[in-house]
């Protein structure tokens, strides 16, 4: 609740800051920043609607006026994020297809993490086990190239591992998997991580 408290108040800030100056092209990226954030925060705590991505939309717009590359890329990956939760699976799967490149390119490393993470859970919502299993595997060499084994996304790949190992019957690679992620969850102090694991 106080997360969503504070998304929505830094929303309603940077709109009024941009609102009383749309000329000035730093308060306009500030509040499409704002904008992306406020879906985000919205998204990690569960609440999502045909609103959120709107607000989406308008910070797409606001970085492609602006020619703000890296804005438009993480909005439309978070737009991505919002359109797997709501089962538009084709389009998130286009979109973060497409964007691990550029991560790579400019060397964002856990931006890149994320997109073939939501790749392979898409993979694994539509029974594609086979490519899931294999993007999962990139971003465990990737993490461990890159010294990104304690990023908090870590956690979500090796629970996404474990639930592809459970869906094609290797229950001891799955429990392997919960168990590291559960793991990870305990030294990053993220309860919930710890207990999804748990339940897993």
């Amino acid at each position: 609740h106080q997360s969503k408290q504070y998304a929505s108040l830094e929303k309603e800030v940077c709109y009024q800051n941009h609102i009383a100056n749309p000329s000035d092209q730093p308060l306009a990226n500030i509040y499409a920043y704002a904008l992306v954030n406020y879906s985000r925060i919205n998204r990690l705590v569960g609440l999502v609607d045909h609103q959120k991505l709107e607000n989406l939309n308008e910070a797409v717009r606001i970085f492609s006026h602006h020619n703000n590359e890296k804005g438009q890329i993480l909005s439309r990956l978070e737009k991505a994020e919002f359109q797997y939760l709501i089962n538009k699976v084709d389009h998130a799967l286009e979109t973060a297809l497409a964007m691990e490149p550029f991560f790579k390119k400019k060397e964002m490393h856990t931006e890149s993490m994320q997109a073939g993470l939501l790749a392979a859970k898409i993979y694994r919502k539509i029974l594609d086990y086979g490519e899931a299993e294999t993007k999962l595997s990139d971003l465990l060499s990737m993490a461990k190239e890159h010294r990104l084994k304690s990023n908090p996304l870590m956690a979500d790949v090796l629970y996404e591992m474990g639930a592809v190992y459970y869906a094609i019957n290797e229950e001891p690679k799955a429990y392997e998997n919960f168990k590291e992620s559960a793991k990870l969850g305990m030294v990053l102090g993220i309860r919930d991580i710890i207990i999804r694991a748990f339940n897993a």
